[in-house]
């Protein structure tokens, strides 16, 4: 299942667009929270909807926030899930610390190396220590990866780094919400199984709010 299987069992009622962010799959430069905000916007202006109900999650939420903060009149509500953001948190300095690493290691050694350093951090519970990356790196192969650099730069999660992550929100309003399951918990696929049903119902009752 996918978020195109959530959105359609929402039961709302209304038409829903999804889209494929800004450089995917091919593009190899950074893409900044703005322009991806800005895409946002000519979407939904071209749709000639007017203001709209907006889900993102992830790195999606702060496109959204970017885009609340500048063009407000678009949204009539934006529902964000497990944003990324660094700001706010306690060793919020150690994070960017390791997003910049990370990025670094994709630059010089590739996507296996760089996405093992990855995956090992979004398993970890907790605050970082402050000696975070003292630590023995991660073998690739641990996660089923290999080691070996086959040249491709093309990945948006590092295209995306760390934009996303060091964002300060500049948004004044914010209501916290509980969500089923995990930070993808809207899909259900194999070895990290999410509950799309109760998700999408989940988002039918917050969208069906006044």
């Amino acid at each position: 299942m996918s978020i195109e299987t959530t959105t359609r069992t929402v039961g709302s009622g209304d038409d829903a667009i999804t889209y494929d962010v800004h450089g995917n799959p091919q593009a190899t430069t950074d893409i900044s929270a703005e322009q991806h905000a800005d895409d946002l916007r000519r979407l939904i202006t071209d749709a000639g909807v007017g203001a709209v109900d907006a889900f993102g999650t992830s790195g999606g939420v702060v496109t959204l926030l970017t885009l609340l903060a500048a063009a407000p009149d678009l949204l009539r509500r934006a529902i964000v899930h497990e944003p990324p953001l660094a700001a706010g948190l306690p060793d919020r300095d150690v994070v960017l610390e390791v997003v910049a690493d990370m990025k670094q290691t994709y630059a010089d050694e590739g996507d296996g190396a760089a996405m093992a350093k990855f995956i090992a951090l979004v398993m970890r519970d907790g605050e970082l220590p402050a000696d975070y990356l003292a630590q023995p790196e991660p073998d690739p192969a641990m996660f089923g990866m290999s080691a070996d650099d086959d040249g491709a730069r093309a990945n948006p999660l590092f295209r995306n780094m760390p934009a996303l992550i060091d964002y300060d929100i500049d948004v004044p309003v914010l209501r916290a919400l509980d969500f089923p399951s995990h930070h993808s918990g809207f899909l259900d696929q194999p070895g990290y199984p999410g509950d799309p049903d109760a998700f999408a119902a989940r988002l039918g009752e917050v969208l069906a709010r006044p």
